[in-house]
């Protein structure tokens, strides 16, 4: 049995919240948030990545099967000015605040979301000097529905 795809209840969470759309510019019709890359070049920043299953742990019972999904968000913009990185801090804020112990904050068909811990964001390595990040680790503890 595998693990269920979390990729759209994350990125309809993200898009559905204010405080991190408002923050991000406009982008074909909607954001900057993107689930796979390359991200497209014409992208604007600052962007939000959410990264694709990092690791899954089975953390099953006798008769259940409840895989933990650990995911990152990474929030990227350009290194130009101190407020850009404020700026990627704040939106790192933000979905660390959308998503920990946040169990409802996502649905995801045929499974239960009993827990979701998002950790502080942390500075997320880039080889280029130009651009700064910082990256919120998503562990997602499911379980399949009987």
């Amino acid at each position: 049995m595998s693990a269920p795809d979390i990729t759209e209840p994350i990125r309809d969470a993200l898009l559905g919240d204010t405080f991190i759309t408002g923050l991000l510019g406009a982008y074909l019709g909607s954001f900057p948030i993107f689930t796979r890359r390359p991200v497209p070049g014409d992208a604007p920043y600052p962007m939000l990545v959410v990264s694709m299953d990092i690791t899954i742990r089975d953390e099953d019972g006798v008769n259940d099967f409840r895989p933990m999904i650990v995911r990152d968000g990474a929030v990227y913009h350009t290194n130009e000015l101190p407020d850009n990185y404020r700026l990627v801090d704040t939106i790192a804020q933000g979905v660390r605040r959308l998503f920990h112990r946040q169990r409802n904050s996502i649905t995801v068909p045929g499974w239960t979301v009993s827990d979701i811990q998002a950790s502080i964001p942390v500075n997320v390595s880039v080889e280029q000097d130009k651009i700064t990040g910082r990256v919120v680790e998503l562990s997602v503890r499911t379980a399949r529905l009987a």
